[in-house]
């Protein structure tokens, strides 16, 4: 009687006994189903013995064996270096050298496999290529993140940093990320709190929210014209020297 000592995707580090039935295609590294308790589940082949320390009545068949290439020496060590170093049961070590989708669609060919995930991906592509599908599923901070480097990129771009008196201000709106932020030069952070920016910000975005975006926008400008003016006046030791008008950018993808 031939027995496979199989090592199972579950946190006890131990390999379990299976006698194969005749004729069952079978090599040190098969990937192949078995049952434990009322579970059936996808092990490997870590050894093959004529005899088990299990009596004979207490051992359960191998279920069939996947239509796959058995596992090469070498995944396997490796398997075992990564159990051994981390710690962790032999199992769930080789359960990430299993393709996934093998689990689910074990009676399948490893062709069919290989075609479903190829068309799962490529479905996936053609939904998530559709930006405001994209845009959706992105996490929200995600989205912020990439505005917020954004935003740093035009204040550099837009050489913000380059007036003498070092008070460059942007007012920085990404409405596909429902993002706002006011970015402002060393010697307006030194002397304006952080927090009045905030309350221009906030309003910002309630107008943007009710749909009035272009009037939101102007009472910001407005404002944060009104916080410079307090601490910067103009004049000929404060000449305008950056644009003042709107930068729109590229939407991407457009």
């Amino acid at each position: 009687m031939t027995i496979a000592r199989v090592a199972l995707p579950i946190a006890i580090d131990r390999c379990f006994d299976y006698w194969a039935p005749e004729g069952l295609p079978l090599a040190r590294g098969s990937v192949i189903r078995v049952r434990l308790a009322q579970r059936t589940l996808v092990g490997v082949v870590v050894g093959i013995a004529d005899e088990s320390e299990v009596s004979r009545d207490q051992l359960q068949p191998i279920v069939e064996v996947a239509p796959l290439p058995a596992l090469s020496d070498d995944v396997l060590a490796l398997c075992e270096f990564v159990a051994t170093y981390y710690q962790q049961p032999l199992g769930l070590a080789l359960a990430l050298a299993v393709p996934p989708l093998l689990y689910a669609f074990f009676w399948m060919s490893p062709v069919t496999i290989y075609a479903i995930a190829v068309a799962t991906f490529a479905v996936l592509a053609m939904i998530l290529s559709v930006w405001p599908v994209r845009l959706a599923v992105t996490p929200r901070a995600l989205r912020h993140k990439h505005a917020r480097r954004c935003a740093r990129e035009q204040f550099l771009t837009q050489e913000l940093h380059t007036t003498q008196g070092r008070t460059g201000v942007l007012i920085f709106v990404a409405l596909a990320e429902r993002y706002c932020e006011i970015i402002a030069d060393t010697a307006v952070n030194a002397k304006v709190p952080a927090e009045r920016w905030g309350d221009i910000i906030e309003r910002l975005l309630g107008e943007i929210r009710a749909g009035r975006g272009i009037a939101g926008l102007a009472a910001a400008i407005d404002a944060t014209g009104a916080i410079l003016a307090e601490h910067f006046p103009p004049g000929n030791d404060n000449p305008d020297e950056l644009p003042d008008h709107l930068i729109v950018l590229p939407v991407w993808p457009p």
